[in-house]
């Protein structure tokens, strides 16, 4: 009869004993290092231990080899960073461009042309009032606009810092 179609429960042959008592009729060898670890349940290359011992030599090519790849990637890696700082640096100053062009183009452009308005208005007037040909309606006129023009200045400057202060 066949040593592997036995029942467990069933006495070995050779040696008289029951092998469901938990006595081995053979015991395993184990021949390789591989062998123990796949036996305690492990699988030798998960570990990665080869087992294998370098040389002072072959451990100082390696560390050189390591170092010199690690170099590479801190060199790369700061390449990338500073590129990656250029290009916000430019794009903070074209954003700040943009906002300049925006400020000077909607809210400053409507100071410029305000002042001109004003300047315009109240130098024709002043001309209007001191012509000495111009009509009395004219001269009118010419007084109700500087004196508007006059009380809008007036106000914008003092209404703005009494706006601060309240």
């Amino acid at each position: 009869m066949d040593s592997f179609s036995q029942n467990p429960a069933e006495t070995s042959p050779a040696e008289g004993i029951s092998i469901s008592e938990g006595i081995s009729a053979s015991p395993e060898i184990i021949q390789s290092p591989d062998d123990l670890l796949r036996r305690i349940g492990l699988e030798p290359s998960a570990i990665g231990f080869s087992g294998k011992i370098e040389s002072r030599a072959e451990m100082e090519a390696r560390l050189r080899r390591e170092e010199i790849e690690l170099n590479a990637r801190l060199e790369k890696e700061n390449t990338e960073r500073v590129a990656r700082l250029e290009k916000e640096r430019l794009d903070d100053s074209h954003k700040r461009a943009l906002e300049r062009y925006r400020f000077l183009v909607k809210e400053a452009s409507v100071y410029v042309i305000g002042i001109l308005l004003i300047i315009a208005l109240g130098s024709t007037s002043s001309v209007i009032l001191f012509d000495k040909s111009a009509s009395e309606e004219s001269k009118t006129w010419a007084r109700s606009t500087l004196t508007a023009i006059a009380t809008a200045v007036a106000g914008y400057v003092f209404g703005k810092s009494s706006s601060s202060t309240t």
